[in-house]
């Protein structure tokens, strides 16, 4: 059903998709070079995650626009090829501005019938420039009698609650209408960026681990295209800037608050990768494409924070003590009471973060105690169980002595359950 393609080897298909692209196995590279010429960017529709139901798979991809005014027979070979065998499909357009909704409705159920269009505001980049800058006003002084109308109308946790609300949708349309999802976006870096990712923490267990999560941000984020330099640039004239990646993050947050034990990592990874985006010694979020990143020699010049984090003993700070592994699909909740203020991140400079820290290390300590009384109790058991059968052969115990051992050693393990 899919290949992988090398047609972007040399980046001049799509300069902002990396080297190698997966696509449907009955498109030629040819026809591919025929979509690209059809969307925005040419960021042609690509799958990004197959979700497994029952015996079905389902595709979820992302792409841009397409360019108004014409029909691409081989873009609707590679849109039929993302749907497979499903009766239908849904074609999220994101957008931003009232009036903006990408192409018509019409044009899509003309061209594509078997999708149906769903369109979803989300913020612009500059909504989120301007978001973060008054969040940031009211977190430099959090005791201010002003503290919650700031909060408020900084909108923040208002945005943090409509991609939560969107990647619920995607996921929820995966999962339970068993149907294929295509996320639209005019240029398919930012929005689409955040709503994949983040249906894949809520769909796939693989990403809420700590290896599974650092492979999503670099296929979604680095690989995917998504302009570092240029969202996060130091320029405050450049309206190009906003916290999108920050965005997603703090969206990763809630859904961990939410649900703790399901997450392989804490909060503190969030939070090393949000400082590390903006400002690295490392080279992962150098550039804006893996084209520059290619043209700079970035990897052979500098060092992957991937190859920093999986160092054991800074490994170690990053798990997740409470982690219970969780391979079910996973609701966040975003209802307005559920979302809350990222305070490890936006108040870390002026609010006291020991007692927190204190309490968890405290935690660890008593999990990390329990497993070892655990280990050493089944230790026990074995020895005692080896003992009873020495002292069989020897006779010393008589089978009904041993049967009576037997079943206090098992009404224990039954307590030690409850």
């Amino acid at each position: 059903m899919w290949r992988v393609s090398r047609v972007n080897a040399e980046f001049t298909v799509c300069p902002s998709y990396g080297k190698l692209n997966i696509v449907p196995n009955n498109l030629t590279d040819a026809q591919i070079v025929q979509c690209a010429k059809h969307r925005v960017g040419g960021r042609f529709p690509v799958p990004v995650y197959i979700h497994s139901v029952d015996t079905s798979f389902i595709t979820l991809a992302r792409g841009s626009f397409t360019v108004a005014g014409w029909r691409n027979v081989d873009d609707e070979r590679l849109m039929a090829g993302i749907r497979g065998n499903h009766r239908k499909g849904f074609i999220i357009c994101v957008f931003h501005d009232k009036g903006k909704t990408g192409p018509s409705k019409t044009e899509y159920d003309s061209i594509y019938p078997q999708w149906k269009r769903v369109n979803m505001k989300l913020p612009s980049v500059s909504d989120l420039r301007e978001s973060i800058s008054s969040l940031t006003v009211a977190c430099n002084d959090p005791n201010s009698e002003r503290w919650l109308s700031r909060l408020s109308s900084a909108r923040w946790l208002s945005h943090v609650k409509e991609v939560l609300n969107g990647a619920c949708l995607v996921a929820q349309l995966m999962e339970k209408e068993h149907a294929p999802v295509l996320i639209l976006e005019q240029e398919s870096v930012d929005m689409s960026l955040v709503l994949t990712s983040l249906a894949q923490v809520i769909l796939n267990p693989d990403s809420r681990t700590l290896h599974g999560f650092e492979a999503l941000i670099e296929r979604e984020w680095i690989q995917g295209g998504h302009p570092f330099w240029t969202r996060h640039s130091m320029s405050s004239s450049d309206k190009e800037t906003g916290p999108v990646f920050l965005l997603f993050l703090d969206a990763v947050f809630q859904i961990f608050t939410q649900y703790i034990r399901s997450f392989e990592f804490t909060e503190k990874i969030l939070v090393l990768l949000a400082d590390h985006s903006f400002s690295s010694s490392f080279g992962t979020f150098l550039c804006d494409t893996e084209k520059d990143r290619n043209n700079h020699s970035v990897r052979e010049h500098t060092v992957s924070l991937w190859s920093y984090l999986n160092q054991v003993e800074i490994l170690s700070v990053q798990l997740n003590s409470l982690y219970a592994p969780n391979n079910s699909v996973i609701w966040p909740s975003v209802a307005p009471m559920s979302i809350t203020l990222w305070t490890s991140y936006y108040l870390r400079w002026v609010q006291d973060q020991k007692n927190q820290n204190y309490e968890r290390r405290k935690i660890s300590e008593i999990i990390e105690r329990n497993k070892t009384a655990k280990i050493q109790a089944l230790k026990l058991r074995k020895e005692l169980q080896d003992l009873q059968e020495e002292a069989l052969s020897l006779g010393l115990l008589t089978s009904e002595e041993a049967e009576s051992i037997r079943k206090e050693s098992d009404a224990l393990i039954e307590q030690e359950k409850v």
